[in-house]
């Protein structure tokens, strides 16, 4: 009798059998989830322009947006930032302003949660270009005695791209060249900016010019000797048999009340203390006040020492 009523209530208690059953599935879940537990993740990601027409751009980037999804953790620790993909379908816009809603796309078998903002404002312009004059912008000064003439540009306009909105505050590019004590004309190839700050990256052709920068000499240009400052006696037995500079003679400029009387100028000491040979120096010119070099100021002074006793150099 036992035997029979155990057949039975195995064969038609399935309320029994579906709970266990259930009890199962959920102690599974709950061993599966201690393990791998379901965890949230922010990522802050670039909205992306999608189907924007050809003769219309953007007038201001697009903000970075804040995405949350939500999976199992060993999925969502394995998860890079490229697998959130945000933008905005532009499609048949016009110029102006909106409020575009965001479209987010993450992989399969992960919940998105949310998005922050899920609307963001754009702003659409028509995509234009505008050809405007270069203007060279001369940084530091030229050299004592020198001032700088008009630069000369080639070519002397670019064209720029971008939003027409932009461009309607635009009306010239810039180019910077240093200058820092030059005595010598400049020809260098600029790169061209404009000055105007803009969250938009303008196209600008072509990015560079050739400048050409006169400098020249505020007074009259002399040419004068150089005579070598020597100081120190040589060694016992020796005396200086010859002194060569190079170059002997350079051109100066300044006030003409400065430079009426001038005929020499002398070169820093060139020091021949104890000397029994050749002395070679690079040295600087001590110049009177109001005098300027039109090139250089530096020389190479050559001093050739020998014996005392004898008309020979060394080695000769």
């Amino acid at each position: 009798m036992n035997e029979e009523r155990a057949k039975w209530f195995v064969r038609y208690n399935f309320g029994y059998r579906a709970l266990a059953l259930l009890l199962a599935v959920l102690l599974w879940y709950f061993v599966a989830g201690q393990r791998n537990p379901i965890v949230d993740r922010t990522f802050t990601r670039p909205v992306e322009a999608r189907s924007l027409s050809a003769q219309m751009v953007l007038a201001s980037p697009l903000p970075d947006i804040k995405v949350t999804v939500r999976g199992f953790r060993s999925i969502v620790q394995s998860m890079s930032e490229e697998d959130v993909d945000a933008y905005v379908d532009l499609g048949g816009r016009e110029d102006g302003v909106s409020f575009i809603p965001v479209k987010v796309k993450v992989p399969s078998g992960i919940q998105l949660v949310k998005v922050e903002p899920d609307t963001i404002r754009v702003s659409l312009d028509y995509l234009e270009e505008k050809k405007v004059p270069v203007r060279v912008s001369v940084s530091g000064e030229a050299a004592p005695g020198f001032t700088t003439l008009t630069p000369v540009i080639r070519p002397d306009q670019v064209v720029i791209k971008g939003p027409s909105r932009v461009l309607g505050g635009i009306q010239e590019a810039q180019a910077t060249l240093a200058v820092n004590g030059a005595r010598d004309n400049i020809s260098q190839k600029v790169r061209v900016k404009v000055a105007q700050e803009t969250s938009w990256k303008l196209e600008i052709r072509p990015g560079t010019v050739d400048v050409l920068l006169p400098v020249v000499s505020r007074g009259p240009i002399k040419t004068v000797s150089v005579v070598a400052d020597l100081i120190g006696k040589p060694k016992p037995d020796f005396k200086v048999k010859d002194v060569h500079v190079d170059p002997a003679k350079i051109d100066v400029t300044g006030t003409p009340q400065a430079i009426a009387n001038l005929s020499q100028v002398l070169t820093k000491p060139v020091d021949i203390s104890g000397a029994d040979g050749q002395v070679i120096r690079q040295t600087e010119l001590v110049l009177p006040p109001d005098i300027y070099p039109v090139r250089d100021d530096k020389v190479k002074v050559t001093v050739e020492i020998g014996s005392a006793e004898t008309d020979q150099l060394p080695n000769e």
